[in-house]
C-alpha cells in the first residue's frame, strides 16, 4: 500500500511542479487552496479505493494554523495516525513564501504558533506539518537528485514546523531556504524498510524531527501546551515527555462520517479546509512502540 501511494504522491508532485510552471509562463499567481483542490480531485478519481477525501467550506485558517489534515491507517483500522499540514505556495514573481511567517492581526499570534498549539492540546495529537507547493526553473544548489528524488518531485515538498520556526526567527522564507528544510512528500511512503502504511510513515516523521520536536502535553495549563504563553508570542523551548508520534485506537467522529459518505460539516475543527484518509488495505494489526 505505502508503495502505491508512494507513487500517487509522486505524480502529485509532478503535476504541481509542472501546473506552477505554466503559471509562471504566464505570469498567473495561482492559490495554495486551488493547489490542494486539484491534488485532492486527483487522489479521488484516482485512488479511491484506497483513500477518501472530503472538502469543505472555507473556514477561517488561521484560527488552528491548518488547513489540511492526513488521516493514515492500517487494515483492521485500530490504529490511526493524525498529520495536521499547512499548505503554502511559491509565489512566482518573487521566488519567495511570503506568507510563510503570517502571523494574525486580530490576535498577533504567528499561524505556525497556532498550529503547534492546537496540535498538542488535540486529543487526538496530530504530528504538525508544512507542506510546500514550488517550482523553480534551475535547481538550487542544495538541491541533489537521486533515484527517487528527481527535481519535480520536489513540487510538493513537506518541511517539520521546527524548521520552519527557526527561518522565522531571521525573517528567511526564500525558495533555496525553504529547500534547504524540506523533503519531496512521497517520502512519508518511504520511511524505513517496511511496507506498512503506518510503519513508513512514523519513521520519516521521526527523521525529519529527530530530536528536535517533543510535547508535553501533561504539563499544560489552561488547554495551551507548555510553549505557548497567553498574549504572547515569543520562542519557547520544546519539551521531551512525548512521542513525536501517536497513535490512537480510533479517529473522530467526523473522519467515520467521511469513510461512510456522509456530511460532516457541523464536527470538523475550524480552519480545516479538507481531510484525507488513507487506508492501508494490505497491512496486518502490529502493535508498534
Amino acid at each position: 500500500m505505502s508503495q502505491s501511494l508512494k507513487w500517487a504522491f509522486m505524480r502529485l508532485a509532478e503535476n504541481t511542479f509542472y501546473t506552477l510552471e505554466h503559471c509562471r509562463r504566464v505570469k498567473h499567481q495561482i492559490q495554495e487552496e486551488t493547489l490542494t483542490d486539484l491534488n485532492m480531485l486527483n487522489l479521488k478519481r484516482n485512488h479511491s479505493t484506497q483513500l477518501t477525501t472530503h472538502t469543505f467550506s472555507k473556514h477561517e485558517e488561521g484560527k488552528n494554523g491548518g488547513d489540511w489534515e492526513w488521516w493514515l491507517t492500517n487494515s483492521s483500522r485500530k490504529r490511526w495516525l493524525c498529520i495536521r499540514v499547512q499548505a503554502k505556495v511559491l509565489k512566482l514573481k518573487t521566488d519567495r513564501f511570503e506568507h510563510l511567517h503570517y502571523k494574525s492581526r486580530k490576535s498577533g499570534i504567528y499561524q505556525l504558533d497556532r498550529l503547534k498549539a492546537e496540535c498538542a492540546k488535540s486529543k487526538w495529537r496530530p504530528t504538525p506539518l508544512y507542506c510546500f507547493y514550488l517550482h523553480f526553473d534551475s535547481p538550487p544548489h542544495n538541491i541533489r537528485p537521486n533515484r527517487s528524488r528527481t527535481y519535480h518531485f520536489y513540487g510538493c515538498s513537506v518541511a517539520p514546523v521546527n524548521a520552519i520556526e527557526a527561518l522565522r526567527k531571521n525573517n528567511i522564507n526564500d525558495l533555496s531556504s525553504v529547500l534547504a528544510q524540506s523533503r519531496p512528500w512521497h517520502e512519508l511512503f518511504c520511511g524505513g524498510s517496511s511496507s506498512d502504511l503506518l510503519a513508513s510513515a512514523k519513521a520519516f516523521l521521526e527523521k525529519i524531527y529527530g530530536a528536535g520536536y517533543q510535547i508535553n502535553i501533561a504539563d499544560q495549563k489552561d488547554g495551551l501546551p507548555p510553549y505557548v504563553s497567553r498574549g504572547s508570542t515569543s520562542d519557547f523551548q520544546y519539551q521531551s515527555d512525548e512521542p513525536i508520534v501517536v497513535f490512537n485506537s480510533s479517529p473522530p467522529s467526523y473522519v467515520l462520517k467521511i469513510m461512510e459518505s456522509l456530511d460532516p460539516d457541523d464536527e470538523v475543527p475550524e480552519g480545516i479546509q479538507s481531510v484525507l484518509v488513507m487506508i492501508d488495505n494490505e497491512s496486518e494489526d502490529k502493535d508498534h512502540q
